[in-house]
C-alpha cells in the first residue's frame, strides 16, 4: 500500500497519455461528465456510465 500523498488523476496521467489511449483529449471527457452533472457521481459510477453510454473499455480507445 502507498504511503506517499495522493495524487490528482492529471497529475499521474498527461494529458498526451489520456489522448492517446482513449482517442480523445481529457477536456473531452471531463465536458461530456459535466454535461451529465457527474461531480456528485462515485468513481464507479463514473466508469461505468463511460462503458455504457461511451463505449469506453478499461484498456484503452472507445469504439
Amino acid at each position: 500500500m502507498s504511503t506517499g500523498p495522493v495524487r490528482r488523476s492529471s497529475e499521474a496521467l498527461g494529458d498526451d497519455a489520456v489522448a492517446a489511449a482513449t482517442g480523445q483529449p481529457r477536456a473531452t471527457w471531463f465536458a461530456l461528465l459535466d454535461a451529465q452533472d457527474a461531480t456528485t457521481w462515485t468513481h464507479k459510477d463514473i466508469a461505468a456510465w463511460l462503458v455504457r453510454e461511451q463505449g469506453s473499455t478499461a484498456g484503452g480507445r472507445s469504439p
